[in-house]
């Protein structure tokens, strides 16, 4: 056998047995690294972890499709992963966890592909890796999560591959057993640590696990009891220890009915969760957390935007969708976003019945567009069109927005106007040589109230914002929002007139104020200027709607697979992963 790769450290006992054998499939795979890479990247966006974990006040349940394991030998050898899946999403699960090895837990790659191609939910690759080729295989397959178990990787490697876990836009699940594995996993830069009660050298279950590391993880990095769950007695136990979600795998797959089983641990609450982020960040409870007798749930600023942001990977967002055909057309040329706009009374207003149809058309992230709308209303069509971004392009508040996003798993993007080309646009030329409400916008402090209680500058009526305002706006919103998107003023309509606003100085002023919020680049942008834009803004979504299209909501596949193509090489640019 060839010598253990090195970095990988599996030591005695059946988990060194486990680690030992991969090395063959390590080869195999070393064979096809240029055809993994490729197929890699022309997977479908990953989906969103970190932010709807931290956004719901209740345990999330990241339920197990487990043949058989070492320990417990077979445990379910024939199931159907799809339909095994399907009943843990329908109960409440908030990821798919898929057990991938072969000789040692009854796993597939081909089991993985299948769930992931099914869910709408995150899908965790669980499997011993050891090298960056299986990396590459993960995301090929589909993944949202890897598995890194600390254990059997050295800190060089471990940080190598967590990096390059979030380079691919996965997250990176950091296993954990003893203190000084949490001490490594936080080095690494781990935000997602999973507590595993199982001891795998010996293969021994202790809940007492999660209860003695869990305060050892700070506040704003996620804790996940793995092993050992067996019903919602037991999520509770983990929720007390600090807990935010629970890996469960064989009381599950043993269950006579899954989708109740999962449905009782995900009604657990986080209650004691804002006690272990107070403790660690030195702040009250209510700084970290909601009251949840309010219904506010969790929120952790900038969470979310560091999923979506880790590796500096631009990701293309397709706007102003109407049909099912512009849609999956977008999704096929590789858009990682797709939007439609739900307020009614707009060009591009599609109703929710004709949103419905172009999202179910492509796999790309749902984004919901809304201006002004009661935010019963957003909420609700957020819920039924199972959106992941809720995009605010009114003159919405601080706390409508926050409101928003802690009533479900989505991001809430909020709109602001900058002010065109050397700081004038056509609209604003027109108006006597200023924008209209300009003075108003200048002299009355930004985050104060108007009115109707939204703060000045963000209406769309209100005229555009010049840098330094743009910075005071976004700042009022930096706790409350999950991404910032820029787009040029118009006085006649909130957004998509394919303008162009003053670029320079944009992308750091929203950054420095934004407390790390996805920043999304909109206004004027065109397979030409796209790769331009990135240059000079260095945003984290380029948003594109008219500048896509041949007539008004009708988009050009021509463009958009230019336009697409564009973000691409751009982010691809800037992969440090990416072979020479």
């Amino acid at each position: 056998m060839a010598s253990r790769p090195a970095g990988v450290s599996g030591g005695a006992g059946v988990l060194g047995r486990i680690v030992a054998s991969k090395e063959a499939e390590i080869a195999r795979l070393r064979a096809r690294r240029r055809e993994l890479i490729h197929a890699a990247e022309d997977a479908p966006p990953p989906r969103p972890v970190l932010g709807p974990i931290a956004a719901s006040p209740r345990v999330a349940v990241f339920a197990e499709v487990k043949r058989r394991s070492p320990g417990a030998g077979p445990i379910a050898p024939d199931l159907d992963p799809v339909a095994l899946s399907d009943e843990y999403e329908a109960g409440g699960a908030q990821a798919v966890s898929v057990l991938t090895d072969g000789p040692w837990f009854g796993g597939s790659l081909a089991d993985l592909r299948a769930v992931a191609a099914a869910r709408r939910i995150p899908v965790l690759r669980k499997d011993f890796l050891i090298d960056e080729v299986q990396v590459w295989e993960t995301r090929a397959a589909g993944a949202d999560l890897a598995l890194l178990i600390v254990r059997i990787l050295d800190p060089p490697l471990l940080t190598d591959l967590r990096a390059m876990v979030h380079d691919l836009g996965m997250t990176a699940l950091v296993e954990v057993h003893d203190e000084g594995e949490v001490e490594a996993a936080l080095k690494a830069g781990a935000r997602l640590v999973g507590v595993n009660n199982r001891d795998l050298a010996a293969f021994r279950t202790d809940l007492r696990a999660t209860e003695r590391l869990s305060p050892r993880v700070p506040g704003d990095v996620i804790v996940v009891s793995e092993s050992g769950i067996s019903d919602a007695g037991d999520v509770r136990r983990a929720a007390a220890a600090g807990a935010d979600a629970v890996l469960v795998g064989e009381a599950l797959v043993r269950s006579e009915n899954p989708r109740e089983a999962v449905a009782a641990m995900a009604a657990v609450p986080r209650g004691t969760a804002r006690r272990r982020a107070a403790a660690r960040s030195g702040g009250e409870p209510g700084d970290f957390i909601a009251d949840e007798c309010e219904g506010r749930g969790v929120r952790v600023p900038g969470a979310f935007a560091a999923d979506e942001r880790e590796g500096h990977r631009v990701r293309a967002k397709v706007c102003g969708v109407t049909t099912p055909r512009d849609a999956a057309a977008a999704a096929d040329a590789g858009a990682d976003y797709i939007g439609a706009v739900l307020s009614p009374g707009h060009m591009r207003s599609v109703s929710p019945d004709r949103a419905s149809e172009l999202y179910s058309a492509c796999a790309a992230r749902r984004v919901g567009v809304f201006v002004d709308e009661p935010p019963e209303r957003v909420v609700q069509l957020a819920h039924d069109l199972s959106l992941d971004v809720v995009q605010l392009h009114g003159s919405e508040s601080p706390e409508v927005a926050a409101r928003i996003g802690a009533a479900g798993p989505w991001q809430v993007w909020k709109a602001f106007h900058a002010a065109g080309r050397n700081g004038s646009s056509e609209d604003e030329r027109a108006a006597g040589g200023r924008p209209v409400g300009g003075a108003s916008v200048a002299a009355r402090p930004v985050g104060g109230g108007s009115p109707e209680g939204s703060p000045v500058g963000v209406t769309s009526s209100g005229g555009p914002l010049s840098r330094h305002a743009l910075a005071s706006a976004v700042a009022a919103y930096s706790d409350a929002v999950d991404g910032v998107l820029v787009d040029a003023w118009s006085p006649r309509a909130p957004g998509g007139v394919g303008r162009s606003f003053a670029w320079q100085g944009i992308g750091a002023a929203v950054r420095g104020a934004s407390g790390g919020a996805v920043f999304v680049a909109a206004g004027g942008m065109t397979p030409d200027n796209a790769a331009a834009a990135v240059d000079a803004l260095a945003p984290d979504v380029l948003d594109a709607s008219s500048g896509l299209e041949s007539a008004p909501g009708a988009k050009d596949p021509a463009k958009v697979v230019a336009f697409v193509a564009a973000v691409r090489r751009a982010r691809q640019s800037s992969n440090r992963m990416r072979p020479s």
